[in-house]
Order: C-alpha cells, then sequence, then structure tokens
C-alpha cells in the first residue's frame, strides 16, 4: 500500500482534490489482485466506458457520482456503496464535482 498516512487518521476525501477541468486520482495499491485508488472529479468531468477483468466496489466519498451501465444508471450519493460486476461496461460521472473510491478486484 502507498500514499495513505501514517503518522496520524485523516478523513479519506482529503487525499485529493476535484480541480475544474480534471479528474484527478490517488493511487493506493496496484498489484495482480487489485488496484484501489481516489478519484476526485471535476464539475463536468467524466470518465469513458470501461470494462474490468474482475468486480469492481465504488464507495461514494463526497458529492454524487453517477455510474452508466449498459441498461441504466445508478447514482452513488456520499456513504454509499456500489458494485459493478466483473465485464460489465461502465461510465464515471456526476452531479457537480466528485470523490469516489474505486477498488478493483481481478479475477
Amino acid at each position: 500500500m502507498k500514499n495513505l498516512p501514517t503518522d496520524h487518521a485523516a478523513p479519506l476525501a482529503s487525499l485529493a482534490t476535484c480541480k475544474p477541468g480534471q479528474v484527478s486520482s490517488r493511487q493506493f495499491t496496484t498489484s495482480d489482485a487489485a488496484n484501489a485508488l481516489l478519484l476526485a472529479f471535476g464539475e463536468g468531468e467524466s470518465v469513458s466506458e470501461e470494462t474490468y477483468p474482475g468486480d469492481t466496489l465504488y464507495l461514494g466519498v463526497e458529492g454524487t457520482a453517477v455510474i452508466s451501465l449498459p441498461d441504466r444508471a445508478e447514482r452513488v450519493p456520499s456513504g454509499s456503496a456500489f458494485l459493478v460486476p466483473a465485464g460489465v461496461p461502465h461510465a464515471v460521472s456526476g452531479e457537480g464535482a466528485f470523490k469516489i473510491f474505486q477498488l478493483n478486484v481481478n479475477a
């Protein structure tokens, strides 16, 4: 694991900053088994459709994210969790600026 405080506890939302016109991220781990990161989206920013080989867990950290699936869009407000099963294409956008934690668990 990396990029996490070890001398004191810190709010997860404080570890990435929403900036106008940008998607910022803080990578916590990358391995063959899992990938964890905090994403901070400026207002109007999004990530186009992606598909992952393993399940993807999204945890709303600040604001409201919208996960667009082939058959619907799911709102993920702060404090909520949403799982996208392996192989399901999806895109991430939001209602204004937002932060979301993403954990990919490889199959």
